[in-house]
């Protein structure tokens, strides 16, 4: 029989294998289907796009961390056999949601005429952005609800399942969306294809929690529970500086754009943040699952454990994340000339600052899902307190300085601020010193990084204008990608074997014991 540490590092490894491959998914539709949508839309119709995902983002960003909360108590009260408790709970959040989309589309319909007067557009952009902001209701109340069964379908550890469905279901949606845009329906078919995705992974995700889960059953009498409501409150309100802070990193600057340069400018944001974005899918596919992970671990009292997650996950995980940095910084517009036919200096720029503000807010993704999983958000709250004021301030005195250069620039400094501050005050929950964590975890792969950065730089600096912008990643990150990996693996075998003098003495002892023995 296994030991239970060795079962929760089997289901930790299986629950992230079936995260990455189902991201994996969804990445791919994302990276067809976006230039699709651009194509068909056109820079101001794709701007209104992402504005609507902006405003249902940031709306939904305001939920108190409910999900969340929901997802930690899932495993929590399963293993104290408390199903009344947790049938509570999840009655609660499906009231919560309720409420709070009703109240999000009756906001939309009185507000919009008043709201589309803040953003650079003409008369017949005011009348688009109206129907925007009744759109982003529409997102908002079905993607609240499919949170819901996410919510659950993760506390029960079925990550491979939630991965399926969201990629499968994402799939759908691409395919409905061109078909709906080649009908001439424009932004109303694609979100009306949002929404059916958003329903698909509602019904599917009701007949899996029943499949697996029968117990949880939020019925309309457990709406108003005291002790449901005292505890989704308690957890929650500590993580809404977070998801505040998130708000801003992720939807304010689009918001942001579009208000002072004009609907278009929120599509240029968004095409290069979603390029950003689509390099950390594989980094930060096994995060959702450090929560149960910790909370396990926290339960049993496991220390050692909690403190070799961190360690050992931000290692990982910004060894996969350096790379990919460089290579959207490195190959930027080569990427942009394949993917939307052409340089787009503002997208390239955008780009490279959100790849840069990506990999410096990792340092802190292992130590924050951690403190949640354990139940002691409050670093993570400090931490998003104050990059939230960098933000603000930050975005605003750059945007006036360099324009709309500014948002992505003050985005980056932002999170590298905000990252250096969280590592010092998480150190004194996980108990492990910033010394440590940086000896043991950023100073490895950047050693892995700068020798094949020396290499590939200069070679591509010579042979670019030679190349095409396929031939050039292809050549060019493939020598970067072999590279790295063989730094990876000659410090694996001085690690694991004494190094490469142990390596050859062994494989010599081997074929003199084979020489003897014949």
């Amino acid at each position: 029989m296994p030991s239970s540490a060795s079962a929760s590092r089997l289901r930790f490894f299986r629950n992230t294998t079936f995260n990455v491959s189902g991201q994996i998914i969804l990445l791919l539709a994302n990276l067809i289907a976006t230039p699709v949508f651009f194509k068909y839309l056109g820079a101001e119709g794709y701007g209104f796009w992402a504005l609507a995902l902006a405003f249902s983002g940031t709306a939904g960003g305001l939920d108190m961390g409910m999900s969340v909360g929901l997802t930690r108590a899932v495993p929590e009260l399963l293993n104290k056999k408390d199903h009344e408790s947790l049938s509570s709970i999840a009655a609660a959040v499906v009231f919560f949601y309720l409420l709070f989309s009703i109240v999000a589309v009756a906001a939309a319909i009185l507000l919009a005429p008043f709201l589309a007067l803040l953003f650079n557009t003409g008369p017949h952009g005011r009348g688009e952005l109206r129907e925007v902001f009744v759109f982003a209701a529409m997102i908002l109340s079905f993607s609240s609800f499919a949170g819901i069964t996410s919510a659950i379908i993760q506390g029960l550890s079925r990550f491979d399942l939630n991965s399926y469905l969201s990629a499968g279901s994402y799939v759908v949606f691409a395919v409905l969306g061109v078909f709906f845009l080649a009908a001439g329906f424009g932004l109303t078919g694609l979100v009306l294809a949002f929404c059916i995705m958003f329903a698909l992974q509602i019904i599917f995700g009701i007949f899996i929690i029943v499949r697996i889960c029968p117990h949880i059953r939020p019925s309309p009498r457990l709406w108003f529970s005291r002790h449901a409501w005292t505890y989704l409150i308690k957890f929650g309100s500590r993580l809404q500086v977070s998801s505040l802070s998130d708000i801003f990193k992720t939807q304010a600057p689009k918001l942001l754009a579009g208000a002072f340069f004009g609907p278009a400018a929120a599509g240029i944001y968004d095409l290069g943040n979603r390029l950003a974005n689509a390099g950390w899918v594989l980094p930060v596919a096994f995060l959702p699952v450090i929560v149960p992970t910790a909370s396990e671990a926290n339960a049993s009292g496991d220390t050692d454990r909690l403190q070799n997650l961190y360690i050992q996950g931000s290692k990982w995980l910004l060894a996969l994340a350096l790379p990919l940095a460089a290579c959207l910084v490195l190959f930027s517009k080569d990427f942009l000339k394949i993917w939307l036919g052409g340089s787009h200096e503002e997208i390239a720029f955008v780009l490279i600052c959100l790849a840069l503000a990506n990999v410096l807010h990792l340092l802190t993704g292992v130590g924050t899902f951690i403190g949640r999983g354990i139940a002691k958000p409050g670093a993570e709250m400090k931490y998003q307190l104050l990059t939230l004021f960098l933000y603000m301030t930050l975005v605003y005195v750059l945007l006036k300085e360099f324009g709309f250069y500014g948002i992505p620039l003050g985005i980056a400094v932002a999170c590298a601020m905000g990252s250096i501050y969280f590592l010092f005050i998480f150190s004194h929950v996980i108990g492990v010193s910033v010394r440590l964590f940086i000896k043991s975890t950023i100073f490895p792969p950047a050693g892995f990084l700068i020798p094949c950065l020396l290499l590939v730089v200069p070679a591509k600096i010579a042979l670019q204008a030679h190349l095409t912008p396929f031939l050039t990643i292809i050549t060019m990150g493939g020598l970067f990608v072999a590279a790295y990996l063989g730094m990876i693996g000659l410090w694996s075998v001085r690690r694991s074997r004494g190094g490469p003098g142990r390596l050859l003495a062994d494989v010599r002892a081997a074929v003199l014991a084979g020489k003897a023995n014949n």
